[in-house]
């Protein structure tokens, strides 16, 4: 009876102590909760009319057309889409809910990570366990993965594949096939939220190579096999799926770098994502000063090449040591960065949430270290817990600040990349939002003398010329817009609109076709837009048939359907 009394009292205390930790993370992320949608947020869940309406429910699995407005963002994620659709319906318009289910799946990861450390280091104490996972969850490294909402993908594949580890290890203790069966559908979830938890297939391999050799076992063999080949079904049907709903306008985005050049860049990103992981010095929303590498040659290139080398060699090193705890984490933290830092070039060549998937695998490196250091000295080792707990914690909530308003986000952008047209432009809009005209155009004249080919710079210049009521100049960068935009649908519409307004319906009908044909009549504004040139024409008819169609997708949206319209 005892014994069972024990076993209730830890579990509610584990319990009180998990919710104290969400409690905390409350607490550290409360100013960015209500912070507006940002970046990505505005095409993939604040603008995308076809995730607000349920009823696409269907098209979210079969079509990565619904995961944004934007062609050239097309991605099948339809977890993550479907999870933005419900999430919509809850928040009605607000990020509160977003955020706050974000930091409730984190939670959730946290308890699973923590059970698959008790296996990993047996002899750990539960202290410094729950030490280990509350660092990692106050730690401003993670930041962008718990406030930019479109960071969803990202930490829901980092949730399923740690579900799919987890759940393997019940079957490897267990060997009951419904544990084999729920991982490989968790494995299958992750890479449907996105692309990056295919790395949970190496993270399954690793650990049972780092099992095998603490219970001086024979590392490979037949069942290893058949293990490795189990989990090529949810990874063949995953790419095969990809395959199926690849949309090429895609590769309009991609980094104007050659494969190689991406690749030799992230040798340096990998060392600055692991010095991130324990001193998160450089947190950067849009980090375009971080550059790309363009040679074999250059020092810097050679330097991280060694760099990794040596972090390689020393975790083989101490794997010959019997500390494989080392290797198994860099190994681990290299699979999981790869899918998105290796040879599939992005437009990026780092981003704050980047490494995540990694992060998981890599932080069983600090349960190793807080429990070194808690055998050697306990005092030490509190006083070390609590001076990383507060400062991490001061850290991320200053973080949250820069995120609880888009004019204090851009400013951030721009302080940290100030020779960067992007942030420029940004900021701009966002000045343009309060109608502060004047401050947005010195902000693109600065993007524009930064880069002088830049369609958005243009596009917003045009708007604020308009706003001023200089339509000679608006008409001038809007039509600079178009020459410089690749993905067409921006400068079009935009200017579609100006015109619309000045009474040249014919020309801007025109230019929404075009965007129309572009999008596959997924764009809502350009659909509305069209709808008021067709009336504007007189052309009934045809304004009728366009509203018919769109419904099909956005179902009876009053911005496009009239109340008195028939079904």
């Amino acid at each position: 009876m005892s014994d069972l009394s024990q076993l209730s009292t830890g579990k509610k205390q584990e319990a009180i102590f998990w919710g104290l930790l969400f409690c905390l993370m409350i607490f550290v992320y409360r100013p960015a909760l209500s912070g507006p949608f940002e970046f990505d947020d505005g095409h993939s869940i604040r603008d995308n009319q076809a995730i607000h309406d349920l009823h696409n429910v269907i098209g979210v699995f079969t079509s990565a057309k619904y995961s944004t407005t934007m062609p050239v963002n097309w991605s099948y994620r339809p977890v993550t889409t479907f999870s933005n659709m419900l999430l919509w319906q809850v928040a009605n318009g607000s990020p509160v809910p977003f955020r706050v289910f974000k930091l409730v799946v984190f939670i959730l990861m946290g308890i699973l990570l923590v059970r698959i450390w008790k296996i990993l280091l047996p002899k750990v104490p539960e202290v410094i366990l729950f030490a280990a996972i509350s660092l990692f969850a106050v730690n401003p490294v993670n930041t962008e993965v718990l406030i930019y909402v479109s960071a969803s993908s990202t930490l829901l594949a980092g949730f399923f594949s740690v579900l799919a580890l987890w759940l393997y290890l019940l079957y490897r203790r267990e060997l009951r096939v419904v544990w084999l069966a729920l991982s490989l559908l968790s494995y299958f979830t992750a890479t449907m939220a996105k692309e990056e938890g295919i790395a949970a297939y190496a993270f399954i391999v690793f650990i049972e190579l780092y099992l095998r050799q603490t219970d001086g076992k024979r590392l490979l063999d037949l069942s290893l096999l058949k293990t490795a080949v189990l989990y090529l079904i949810p990874c063949g049907l995953d790419l095969l799926l990809f395959s199926q709903m690849y949309e090429s306008t895609q590769l309009i985005s991609r980094a104007q770098v050659t494969t190689l050049q991406y690749f030799i860049t992230q040798w340096r990103a990998w060392l600055r994502y692991v010095v991130m992981y324990f001193v998160p010095y450089d947190l950067n929303s849009d980090n375009l000063n971080f550059g790309f590498n363009y040679s074999l040659k250059e020092r810097v290139v050679l330097f991280s090449l060694l760099g990794n080398i040596i972090l390689l060699a020393g975790s083989i090193l101490l794997w010959r040591r019997r500390k494989p705890i080392f290797l198994f984490a860099l190994m681990c933290f290299y699979a999981g960065v790869s899918p998105a830092s290796s040879v599939v070039r992005l437009a990026e060549p780092v981003n704050d949430h980047r490494a995540f998937l990694g992060y998981m695998g890599f932080s069983v490196v600090s349960v190793w270290l807080l429990n070194w250091l808690w055998s050697y000295q306990k005092s030490v080792c509190k006083v070390v817990i609590a001076g990383v707990a507060v400062s991490y914690c001061a850290g991320t909530r200053i973080r949250a600040e820069t995120y609880s308003n888009g004019e204090k986000f851009w400013r951030d952008v721009v302080a940290k990349n100030p020779s960067h047209a992007r942030a420029r432009n940004n900021l701009g809009v966002e000045l343009m939002a309060q109608a502060r005209y004047k401050e947005a155009l010195e902000e693109i004249r600065v993007c524009i003398r930064l880069q002088d080919n830049y369609a958005n710079c243009y596009i917003n210049a045009a708007i604020v010329a308009a706003a001023l009521g200089d339509d000679a100049e608006a008409e001038k960068n809007f039509n600079l817009g178009i020459q410089y935009d690749n993905f067409i649908v921006l400068s079009r519409s935009f200017y579609a609109q100006f015109l619309i307004a000045r009474g040249d319906v014919t020309k801007a009908l025109k230019l929404l076709e075009e965007c129309d044909q572009f999008t596959h009549g997924l764009d809502l504004d350009v659909r509305v837009w069209m709808v008021t040139a067709l009336v504007k024409m007189g052309d009934e008819n045809r304004a009728a048939a366009v509203i018919r169609d769109s419904m099909k997708t956005f179902g009876r949206n009053p911005r496009i359907v009239p109340a008195d319209f028939p079904d």
